[in-house]
């Protein structure tokens, strides 16, 4: 009688409890490891100080007395992880973040239109960005500017990006392949300025 009494035991209450001590345990090693790694991620998205010292700058009054490839300012959003980035002004072969020349000085309402590349170095964070989210551009020799987006428009030709220029709006420009025809394509992240 005395074994059966511990076996009921045995099966009823110490090998659940070892069985849920088991479960437990692996959760909060799974857990902690997942939490570990979230956070690792939330470091590596937060916006790193970029060295401008290896950019042509120059003072300005307005962006046509800049030269074609000298910094015009940069660019940052903590808010999607895009890392504080130079942009240069009209750069046309693709190689930085380039201020379009079709742009106008914030300080006197104008938009500005910038195209970046899809890379980790420049605009690939752009992916995770989202209306309603900030993002600031300061301008070389002059004030940092804050702009929230409004819209997201997808699969634009390089042709239609200047259609979306307006007073007190940025206008960033994300490049994709376009497989169809080998050329490309934009996701375009439209800001106002707040």
């Amino acid at each position: 009688m005395g074994s059966l009494v511990f076996n009921f035991i045995k099966r009823a209450l110490i090998v659940p409890a070892v069985v849920t001590g088991i479960i437990l345990s692996a959760f909060l090693f799974y857990f902690n490891t997942w939490t570990e790694n979230s956070l690792k991620k939330l470091e590596t998205q937060t916006p790193q100080t970029l060295d401008l010292s290896g950019y042509p700058s120059m003072n300005y009054d307005s962006f046509a007395d800049l030269q074609s490839g000298a910094l015009a300012g940069t660019i940052q959003s903590s808010e999607m992880g895009l890392n504080e980035t130079a942009v240069l002004y009209n750069v046309t072969d693709g190689s930085e973040v380039s201020l379009s020349k079709s742009s106008a000085e914030p300080w006197n309402n104008g938009g500005m239109i910038v195209i970046g590349q899809n890379t980790e170095e420049q605009f690939k964070s752009l992916h995770n960005a989202d209306k309603g989210q900030s993002v600031t551009v300061s301008l070389t020799g002059k004030d940092a500017y804050q702009y929230t987006i409004t819209d997201i428009k997808i699969g634009m030709a390089e042709k239609d990006i200047t259609s979306y220029y307006a007073e007190n709006t940025l206008v960033m420009a994300l490049p994709y392949k376009n497989l169809a025809d080998d050329g490309k394509l934009y996701t375009l992240y439209i800001a106002e300025q707040e």
